[in-house]
């Protein structure tokens, strides 16, 4: 007696209709994936700020819409918005894009922080707080 190591017709027609249902069931699921997966930008920002405060970055001068940092190299660095994005550039350093569709960067001193805002390209505005040593007058260049 031979025994047959293929698939039946029932077998077959079984394995392709499960398949089905796993791919539909897949398709409607990835867009709500997608929707929880997103990070908000609140966070985003947050998170941004707090890896420059933890890079122990000098703060040296401070305008309403710019910030210019010292790193423990020395290396100047500036924190502004460039084409929508908010970004971290230096001078031989290049530059880190911290976030996308910022449209705007505002800064206030407040002497032992600065209260950093930025505005969304969808007009959302979000704010956080910025601890930096000042660098001190008498430090080189």
């Amino acid at each position: 007696m031979t025994k047959n190591s293929g698939f039946t017709l029932l077998e077959a027609l079984i394995s392709l209709s499960v398949s089905a249902l796993v791919l539909v069931s897949l398709q409607f699921m990835l867009p709500s994936l997608h929707r929880f997966s997103q990070v908000d930008t609140g966070t985003t920002f947050k998170t941004a700020v707090r890896q420059i405060e933890d890079q122990k970055y000098l703060l040296k001068n401070v305008e309403p819409n710019k910030l210019e940092l010292s790193s423990y190299e020395s290396k100047k660095m500036t924190l502004e918005v460039k084409n929508s994005k908010l970004q971290l550039s230096g001078e031989s350093t290049g530059q880190i894009i911290l976030m996308h569709d910022v449209s705007k960067l505002v800064i206030e001193d407040r002497t032992n922080y600065l209260n950093l805002t930025i505005t969304t390209n969808k007009s959302k505005k979000l704010s956080t707080i910025l601890r930096l040593e000042r660098k001190k007058q008498y430090e080189t260049e």
